[in-house]
């Protein structure tokens, strides 16, 4: 399980068919060859470390389904520890969809993003609700049909990899957890 808070970018060293090779932040230690590490949300298996690097094993499906395949950098979030701190939002790393940047609008100090909705989650999506954007533990600030808006404070432009994109980019979405068992639940 994570929480959507993003520890550390990573610049893609390597990228193909089968996986990547990340650039190792410095405050990753203790890493262990099999744990968990969400990259832009998505819950992938370290399969190689060395003091430079991060390899991660990737199967077709997942790049289909994420922007794994072309975006850099990526956003990194160990495993919540089970004695760790708890916060943002309960988060799996089950990517449920990707979705377009259709706006950047300037508020304030920072800024309000809107995004196109992908209808597959929509039923989860309410106003003040929780979402997870590129691993990135968000409120939900307003939404319709057809679109969601966050917004954004500039810590979280700094220390992610939001600030780079532009309207047209990708982004990996994880609905609400709890939105989609309520939804199950419901039906």
């Amino acid at each position: 399980m994570f929480t959507g808070i993003v520890e550390a970018t990573a610049k893609v060293l390597q990228r193909d068919e089968t996986g990547f090779r990340l650039a190792r932040p410095k405050h990753f230690s203790e890493l262990q060859h099999g744990q968990s590490i969400a990259c832009n949300g998505a819950c992938l298996t370290l399969t190689g470390f060395d003091a430079e690097s991060l390899r991660f094993d990737i199967i077709p499906e997942t790049f289909a389904r994420t922007n794994l395949a072309t975006a850099d950098p990526i956003n990194l979030e160990r495993a919540l520890a089970a004695h760790g701190r708890f916060e943002g939002h309960v988060v799996l790393g089950h990517v449920d969809a990707t979705t377009e940047l259709v706006a950047r609008t300037p508020e304030g100090e920072g800024e309000r993003w809107r995004f196109a909705l992908p209808q597959e989650i929509a039923p989860f999506v309410v106003e003040k609700g929780s979402i997870c954007l590129n691993g990135i533990s968000l409120t939900i600030a307003g939404c319709a049909d057809d679109w969601l808006e966050i917004a954004l404070i500039p810590t979280t432009l700094a220390v992610t990899n939001l600030a780079g994109l532009q309207p047209g980019a990708t982004v990996n979405v994880e609905a609400d957890y709890f939105a989609k068992l309520l939804y199950k639940w419901r039906t």
